[in-house]
């Protein structure tokens, strides 16, 4: 979580600084915007995932040896991070 927070930061002060430069219409800055979009939209994700996981945590079927919360939908979001840090 922490790197997809720094990674959020350096992506805003990117498009900040292109703002600044080519204004906040300018195809740079759109296009950083848009990158920092779905950094945010996986961050959400993410925080969303692990809410609804502690929320229900307690459906755990203690019995069974499967792993809960949900470690296919940590391993979706690892992988979308790949594709935008690529």
């Amino acid at each position: 979580m922490k790197m997809l927070e720094m990674l959020i930061e350096r992506k805003r002060k990117k498009m900040i600084a292109l703002a600044e430069q080519y204004g906040l219409s300018g195809h740079e800055t759109i296009q950083v915007s848009k990158e920092l979009d779905q950094l945010i939209i996986l961050y959400q994700k993410i925080i969303a995932s692990k809410n609804y996981n502690i929320q229900n945590h307690h459906t755990e079927d203690r019995a069974s040896n499967r792993n809960f919360p949900f470690p296919q939908r940590e391993i979706d979001h690892k992988q979308q991070l790949e594709k935008l840090i690529i």
